[in-house]
């Protein structure tokens, strides 16, 4: 088994606070369905079929967690953990994949330093030391067969057959040391691949590279592991959120085999990779028919810098947060989308090399960028109809329903205010009832919102412009 490339140990990215997507802890496969308490430590195993259920057996997954941390076993004269050292079915062992990391330094400038291999072993020295307790946190992946249970806060995956009757255990993993690869282990394409295959403008490519660069030799603590689970056949696979990490494992009874390990960043940091159309390509497509809609909505200029001047301006919630995670497996791949970043990838978990192979990247950001201006065009015509209806209501003394149909005009879009406040028709009916200045106090707090942010996108994008002219004139 080959050593890990020179650039393999983890410089984990900055990232926002951490929105994993949580599995579900109801998961079947056929007639089997698998029920997990958290709270009690229990996977309960069920035969669903027509007419009923039937309970076949459980396991109590907490008193093995516990066993295994209270049972030793001794490696180079020191007692470790069971939990911590893994079972002896794993290949390759912890102990083995640690062995894989460099053992002098990468760079250098880091001559004479300790070297990744005892950079990685101090840091698992560390986080056993101070292992934390149990939080309640699993994600489980079942095949029918073979069940695997992730604990984040442990570092711990755990595995058990389904003997139809109950649930054998099979063996344990710790896959701290993944945590610390900053680039791949059998898997493709390389990130130094992935770059040259990519087409990039200046600032992107510099980015990468430094990225690259960056990575090459470093051991940082890793990020509170945050996991989300699957599995395809035989092949398991974990993805941390946290840590940008996607690896696999193959069980099927005996061997539980580290097949392939992948740390993201790169592939996050990627514009498109195998994806169409571009992004190029949809702007002149959507420029071509789209001028009533944008002369609609008052944009002036429309590229590129402004979709994404656009994007981040309206972005909001949780699902803006840069590792907001939906996930699946589709046609035998495995999709993410870190809606966040806008970002679509897929792997194939069986790719070159029996290993995880990068298929595809698509930046959404343009993507979402015209739906969101579609978004905004139906929101305005609606604005304007229910102004009309608000009216309307008025001429016939219906106050409750122009009041009404005006809330909803102002609530889809702000802009209309002026409209709405000059309207002689809302102005006889409304302006005798309580609410009419209040109403026209908010319009006017909203309407004022709403420009500024209109300029604030507007200012973004021309920013954006600017730079990128100064440094093509600067050539």
């Amino acid at each position: 088994m080959r050593r890990l490339a020179t650039a393999v140990l983890a410089a984990v990215f900055a990232a926002a606070p951490v929105t994993a997507l949580e599995s579900p802890l109801v998961i079947g496969s056929g007639n089997f369905m698998v029920s997990i308490d958290p709270a009690l430590g229990l996977a309960i195993l069920m035969n669903v079929e027509q007419n009923g259920t039937k309970r076949l057996g459980w396991t109590n997954f907490i008193a093995d967690l516990n066993r295994l941390e209270k049972t030793t076993t001794s490696q180079g004269g020191k007692a470790y953990s069971n939990l911590r050292l893994g079972s002896a079915n794993v290949v390759p062992t912890v102990e083995g994949f640690i062995e894989l990391f460099p053992e002098k330094p990468t760079k250098k400038e880091d001559a004479g330093k300790d070297g990744p291999r005892k950079k990685v072993r101090d840091a698992e020295e560390a986080f056993w030391e101070k292992l934390p307790a149990f939080d309640g946190k699993i994600s489980a992946a079942f095949n029918g067969t073979y069940l695997m249970l992730a604990f984040p806060s442990r570092h711990a995956l755990l595995f058990y057959e389904n003997t139809n009757e109950k649930f054998e255990f099979r063996g344990c993993y710790n896959y701290g040391p993944l945590l610390y690869i900053s680039t791949g282990w059998q898997s493709e394409p390389s990130p130094a691949k992935l770059a040259k295959d990519l087409v990039l403008d200046e600032d992107q490519r510099k980015a990468l590279e430094g990225a690259l660069a960056d990575k090459e030799g470093q051991v940082v603590g890793a990020a509170p592991s945050e996991v989300w689970t699957t599995v395809s056949g035989q092949t398991f696979a974990v993805v941390d959120t946290a840590n940008r990490l996607l690896f696999s494992l193959e069980f099927a009874g005996k061997k539980i085999q580290i097949r392939s390990v992948r740390n993201m960043s790169v592939d996050l940091m990627a514009p498109g990779y195998k994806t169409f159309p571009t992004d190029q390509d949809a702007l002149k497509l959507f420029t071509g028919k789209a001028g009533p809609l944008l002369r609609e909505l008052g944009i002036t200029q429309f590229d590129v810098a402004y979709v994404k001047a656009l994007i981040a301006a309206t972005s909001a919630g949780e699902a803006a947060k840069e590792s907001a995670l939906q996930a699946n497996m589709i046609n035998g791949q495995l999709v993410l989308s870190f809606l966040g970043q806008h970002k679509v990838m897929t792997y194939d978990l069986s790719g070159a090399g029996n290993g995880i192979e990068l298929k595809s990247v698509r930046d959404s950001t343009f993507d979402s960028g015209l739906a969101t201006l579609y978004r905004l065009a139906q929101e305005r015509q609606d604005a304007r109809d229910a102004f009309k209806a608000a009216e309307k209501s008025s001429a016939t003394h219906k106050t409750e329903d122009a009041q009404r149909f005006a809330e909803m005009a102002l609530a889809l879009d702000p802009e209309l205010f002026p409209l709405i406040e000059k309207s002689s028709m809302l102005k006889s009916e409304l302006g005798k009832t309580p609410g009419w200045q209040p109403f026209l106090d908010f319009g006017a707090k909203a309407f004022a919102d709403a420009k500024a942010k209109k300029e604030a996108i507007e200012a973004a994008a021309k920013a954006e412009r600017e730079r990128k002219a100064a440094k093509k004139a600067a050539k």
